[in-house]
């Protein structure tokens, strides 16, 4: 069955989304264009991403050098 709503109702709906668009329109900045927001996101993710990777690196050469170049044993594994 499918609820019944008003033509009221739906009016203020609508009004209620149309507000929130603005609001949000006004928020993005009037006349930004959507694709270059999204570009520049991603822009940033991958920035992000190459960071995180070379600090992988980073923590896993350290960790290489640490424990398997000088043989060295991992005694905190054997407690868990």
């Amino acid at each position: 069955m499918h609820a019944r709503v008003s033509a009221t109702q739906q009016e203020a709906r609508v009004n209620a989304l149309q507000q929130e668009a603005d609001r949000l329109q006004q928020e993005l900045g009037i006349g930004e264009d959507a694709a270059k927001i999204v570009d520049n996101h991603i822009k940033l993710l991958h920035r992000y991403n190459e960071i995180k990777d070379a600090t992988q690196v980073g923590v896993y050469t350290t960790w290489r050098l640490k424990y398997i170049d000088h043989s060295l044993e991992l005694i905190w594994w054997y407690r868990c």
